[in-house]
């Protein structure tokens, strides 16, 4: 090889190693970039999940309202399942008593 050459060769491999030293001085600071992203992403998805934890909350207190007066309508139902033969006999013995009294 001539020295010409050898130059030219040379001064392709500082050139190439100067492009790799700064894409390593590069990538931390396009790292960091990404990382800032990611954490005002993650603020906002935080965010979001603590509306949607309000909601759940607010709906999981509904539902046990709505569970609740469920309870005290099947309550009510049994209790008038067990006194409507004896509504029932009350009613009709209080119309064959105006019947009888006409």
């Amino acid at each position: 090889m001539d020295v010409e050459t050898e130059i030219v060769e040379l001064k392709r491999r500082v050139t190439l190693l100067e492009s790799e030293v700064k894409a390593d001085r590069e990538l931390p600071v396009r790292l960091f970039q990404y990382v800032r992203e990611m954490r005002e992403d993650i603020a906002v998805l935080r965010s979001h999940a603590m509306v949607t934890d309000g909601r759940l909350g607010r709906l999981e207190e509904r539902m046990d309202r709505v569970e609740s007066e469920l309870a005290s309508l099947r309550s009510e139902l049994a209790t008038f399942r067990k006194e409507l033969p004896s509504i029932i006999a009350e009613t009709m013995r209080e119309v064959l008593r105006d019947m009888r009294s006409r």
